[in-house]
């Protein structure tokens, strides 16, 4: 990743026309890398310094050459969003640019912000955009770059034999093209790819060579992930203390260079292979000494692995407690990833919309500004050439009318412009909805599913400790009762958490509105209502007041019937807790197009800032008390889409007020 950087920035010095002496621009290149190699804060500051000079102290080049140095350095810091932002920046500026090589530039540092988020298809995307971009211009080197960066990419997707087909094909270039460090990090990537398909023969064969090069030239870094390979080569040939000297030697090695995240990895590797060993002390002892750096880091997806190990120690050691809370922490440590890639893939949507929207607005001004100067041309016309009045009158008349269709083009052109930007705003607003419903079903299900897991693991320690007692035929009637007392537990908690998660799939199922939709009927509806709402008071226990007049309405009867339960359902769940003469007001009136039931409660009322969210999916205000925040949301649905009516609330200082209206034929 870190060659794959610089290369980026070897671009940086092919920069052409110069505003500042290209001298000194090369020295302030190279001080701002220095700078970052010690305060990276302080370059990031010192960067937008420079972006901030008077015009025409930087050619377009050179400012495209320093947003690319604030988006990189951005990046290593992991602000993701504003790193997306600045490329954003940089791709407007493009256009501009005198040296289109600069685009490869700015897709492989797209792509490198996009896998630090763990989105490797969009960073994918981004790498194949830089390869057609080198073939293109005819660099090889470029291109070979390339395809080891998809090479990595494709790793990290469990591509490997689509990988090991790039490598071999940039190994054979580096042969005729010698470069000590290009030819260590393609044959990591080899070698990763190896063990990823089980051949160990042929990674230690590479193992053995990517040694010999980073040890000849001094490459210290990549000969500790070589090593730290060799410890993951040796584990999967079951040679443990091998792998475990080979892990501690790279550990140590990471540990003086100040390498976190790669130290982090090998404390990981040695956490698993303790776990494999059954040496639980010693993986406690790494989990304790891998969460300080992880503290340091901030990672949400090195938490997520920390945690999911943390839950797997509990479970080998029998601490179920532990084991549960740790699956909560895996579940939050989850919730924060996807959210964390939601937020950079909106970062991402919201910044080309923005770049459209500022092209657009361009376009616009030019437009207006050849219209006055054309304007200004007439005028000057009219005046100098007054005495051939006639032709003067028959040459505007011809300019005004193709003057008039060329700004009509134009109008119609930022007409397009505008809708296309409409278009892809609500195409963002899907993506935000649909995050925010992957997130709450995940966090809702994972808990009960954890649960089960950790159960069943239980159960099955149980059994294996039974089994070993019975064979060895030690085992006593005691034994024998714990084993069906805790069986017992762990059947009541399997029981209980599936039980969760068939309530929730159904009542996730009524996200739709998916109740069943007979025939329309014509209905006097004060009457209809008449008869069923008595039923609805023994269920409730609430006195339910049905005032207004008898209007007639073509709707479904049950779904209707089925969205003032759920009101009701809901008035009792939520307003009438501490409401001490609770009841319910059902009020019926029309106009010409529509029927409207208006629905009033005295209840507690919902605040002003939580309004605007009632109907959303997942949103309760007793979240964790067994509730989901789904009740509203059908009954949305339900009226919108069964009905097709319209549904609104009204908040009020004491109790709630919703209002459904009702077309008089469905």
């Amino acid at each position: 990743m870190i060659a794959r950087l610089m290369l980026v920035l070897v671009l940086l010095y092919s920069g052409s026309a110069v505003a500042i002496g290209e001298n000194e621009f090369d020295a302030l290149r190279h001080s701002l890398r220095d700078l970052f190699s010690h305060s990276p804060l302080e370059a990031v500051t010192e960067v937008k310094a420079q972006l901030g000079a008077p015009e025409g102290q930087f050619s377009v080049d050179q400012q495209v050459q320093l947003l690319n140095y604030q988006a990189w350095f951005l990046a290593e810091l992991d602000q993701l969003e504003e790193a997306i932002i600045t490329l954003a920046r940089m791709k407007e500026l493009l256009s501009e640019a005198s040296d289109p090589f600069l685009n490869y530039a700015y897709h492989n540092l797209t792509a490198y912000t996009f896998e630090k988020a763990g989105l490797y298809e969009q960073s994918l995307q981004s790498h194949q955009q830089a390869l057609a971009l080198a073939r293109e211009s005819d660099r090889p080197r470029f291109v070979h770059q390339s395809q080891n960066n998809i090479a990595g990419l494709y790793l990290e997707l469990g591509r490997c034999a689509e990988a090991a087909t790039l490598l071999q094909g940039y190994l054979t270039y580096l042969q005729t093209h010698p470069d000590p460090l290009s030819q260590s990090i393609a044959l990591i990537n080899m070698i990763r790819a190896a063990i990823c398909q089980n051949q160990l023969q042929v990674a230690r064969t590479l193992l053995i060579d990517a040694q010999a090069i980073q040890k000849k030239h001094q490459l210290k870094q990549y000969l500790l992930r070589t090593m730290k390979l060799q410890g993951e080569l040796q584990m999967r040939s079951g040679e443990l203390a091998k792998a475990q000297a080979s892990f501690e030697e790279a550990l140590q090695g990471f540990a003086g260079e100040e390498l976190k995240d790669p130290m982090l990895e090998t404390l990981f590797l040695l956490i698993e292979l303790h776990l494999t060993k059954s040496e639980l002390t010693q993986a406690n002892n790494r989990l304790v000494q891998a969460r300080p750096l992880l503290e340091s880091l901030q990672s949400e997806r090195l938490w997520l692995r920390y945690y999911q190990l943390q839950r797997h120690l509990a479970e080998v050691n029998g601490e179920y407690q532990q084991a549960l809370a740790a699956s909560d922490a895996v579940a939050v440590a989850n919730k924060n990833v996807m959210a964390r890639q939601n937020s950079i893939n909106l970062a991402f949507v919201m910044a080309q919309i923005d770049l459209a929207d500022r092209e657009a607005q361009i376009v616009r001004m030019k437009g207006e500004l050849a219209l006055e100067e054309a304007e200004d041309r007439a005028f000057r016309i009219e005046v100098g050439i007054g005495a051939i009045a006639v032709l003067l009158l028959l040459s505007l008349s011809w300019w005004y009318i193709a003057s008039i269709r060329r700004k009509k083009d134009k109008l119609t052109m930022a007409l397009h412009e505008l809708r296309e930007t409409q278009r892809h705003l609500v195409e963002s607003e899907k993506i935000a909805a649909l995050s925010t419903l992957v997130v709450g079903l995940a966090h809702q299900l994972n808990t009960p599913l954890g649960s089960i897991t950790t159960s069943v693991s239980c159960f099955d320690n149980q059994l294996d400790m039974l089994k070993t007692q019975f064979d060895a035929k030690k085992i006593s009637i005691k034994q024998m009762q714990d084993f069906l007392h805790q069986s017992r537990e762990i059947c009541m908690v399997i029981q209980k958490s599936t039980g969760r998660v068939v309530e929730m799939v159904e009542k996730f199922k009524a996200i739709s509105a998916s109740m069943e939709k007979s025939e329309p009927e014509a209905l006097q509806l004060k009457a209809f209502l008449g008869k069923k709402i008595p039923l609805i008071e023994d269920y409730s226990k609430v006195p339910i007041l049905l005032q207004g007049e008898d209007v007639q309405v073509v709707t479904f009867p049950d779904t209707l019937l089925k969205v003032i339960y759920l009101l009701v359902e809901n008035a009792m769940e939520h307003a009438f807790a501490d409401t001490e003469a609770p009841q319910i007001c059902i009020r019926l009136s029309q106009d010409d197009r529509w029927v409207y039931l208006e629905f009033r409660d005295n209840g507690c009322g919902v605040a002003k800032e939580h309004q605007s969210k009632i109907f959303t999916p997942f949103y309760t205000s007793k979240l964790g008390q067994g509730k989901l925040g789904l009740g509203l949301n059908v009954i949305y649905n339900s009226v919108f889409h069964i009905l097709t009516g319209r549904i609104e609330h009204k908040g009020q200082e004491a109790g709630m007020v919703f209002e459904i209206r009702l077309p008089k034929h469905s």
